[in-house]
C-alpha cells in the first residue's frame, strides 16, 4: 500500500474527473490520497471521490490551495481526516462533501486567509473543525457527528457566516477559548443549529462580556 497521490509540483491542477481513489482502509499503515505534505503552492484539486485513506486530501503548508468538487468518504476505521487543510493561507475549499465516521471529516488548523464554502460534513466525531486559524466558513453544513462545527482559539478576524448545523449529538456549533479578545475572536453571523443533542450555540470561556466577545 502507498499514498494515492502525492503532489510533486507547484501550479497545477489535479483533476480526477470523475474517478475515486481507493485507498487500503484502516490498519494498513498511515497514508494519504492526495498529499502534499511538501507544501506546494496554487495546487487545485477537483472533481473527483477520494476515500479510506488516513487522510483522504491533506494540503500543508501550501499557499492557495484550492480543493472543489471533491467527495472525501472515510471507512470509519484508521481514517482520521476527509480534508484537512494546516498552516497554509488564502485557499479556497469550496462545493466538497466529507462523509463517514472520521476523527474530523473537515479540518482548518492554524491557517489564515483560508475559505470553506458551500461544505458539508457528515458523521464523524467533528464534523467540521478549526482551530487557531483566521478563516472563514460560510455555508457550509454539519450533521449526524457528535461536534457539528467546533471553532478552537479563533484568532480575529475569523468567520461563520450562514452555516447550518442540525442533528448533531452534542453541540450544533461550540466555540471554545474565545478569550483573551486581543488574541481570540469570531464573528458568528446568521447560523443555524437544530436537533442538536446539546445546545445549539455553544461559547465557552466568552465571560466577563465587559472583556471577551463574540
Amino acid at each position: 500500500a502507498d499514498n494515492g497521490l502525492n503532489v510533486g509540483k507547484g501550479g497545477i491542477t489535479i483533476n480526477l474527473n470523475g474517478h475515486t481513489l481507493t485507498g487500503p482502509g484502516g490498519g494498513a499503515g498511515y497514508y494519504y490520497g492526495i498529499n502534499n505534505t511538501s507544501g506546494y503552492d496554487n495546487v487545485t484539486v477537483e472533481n473527483g471521490t477520494v476515500k479510506n485513506y488516513d487522510e483522504d486530501v491533506y494540503f500543508d503548508y501550501a499557499t492557495n490551495p484550492q480543493i472543489r468538487h471533491i467527495h472525501a468518504i472515510s471507512d470509519g476505521y484508521e481514517s482520521y481526516y476527509g480534508i484537512d487543510v494546516e498552516y497554509s493561507q488564502h485557499g479556497l475549499i469550496r462545493n466538497v462533501v466529507a462523509t463517514g465516521p472520521a476523527w474530523i471529516n473537515i479540518e482548518l488548523y492554524q491557517n489564515s486567509g483560508v475559505t470553506l464554502s458551500k461544505g458539508q460534513a457528515s458523521g464523524g466525531y467533528y464534523g467540521i473543525y478549526d482551530e487557531e486559524s483566521r478563516d472563514t466558513v460560510k455555508r457550509s453544513s454539519a450533521s449526524g457527528a457528535f461536534y457539528g462545527i467546533y471553532n478552537e482559539y479563533p484568532y480575529p478576524g475569523s468567520k461563520l457566516l450562514k452555516n447550518t448545523t442540525n442533528s448533531n449529538s452534542a453541540e450544533g456549533i461550540y466555540i471554545y477559548g474565545n478569550y483573551p479578545t486581543n488574541l481570540y475572536q469570531v464573528n458568528l453571523t446568521g447560523n443555524v443549529a437544530n436537533s442538536n443533542g446539546a445546545e445549539g450555540i455553544y461559547i465557552y470561556g466568552n465571560y466577563p462580556t465587559n472583556l471577551y466577545q463574540v
